[in-house]
């Protein structure tokens, strides 16, 4: 139990940190002058890249509690 708990960290980690950039992304453009249908699309396109980012950190714990550790092996 105690090792599945270490191996989510590092999936947890990474999600975080590719939400926090795209966030700033999105911060970043909606700073910057740009037309608003710009701004909106980017935007729009950026928050469905950390909806994805969610899921595949989701299907990825399932697969670590589920005892597939290597993914690899999908492939």
């Amino acid at each position: 139990m105690k090792n599945k708990n270490k191996k989510k960290v590092a999936p947890i980690l990474v999600g975080i940190v590719i939400s926090l950039i795209l966030i700033v992304y999105i911060s970043i453009i909606m700073i910057v002058e740009f037309p608003i249908i710009i701004k909106i699309m980017f935007g729009l396109i950026l928050l469905a890249l950390i909806g994805v980012m969610i899921h595949t950190v989701i299907e990825r714990l399932e697969e670590i509690e589920e005892g597939e550790e290597d993914d690899l092996s999908n492939y």
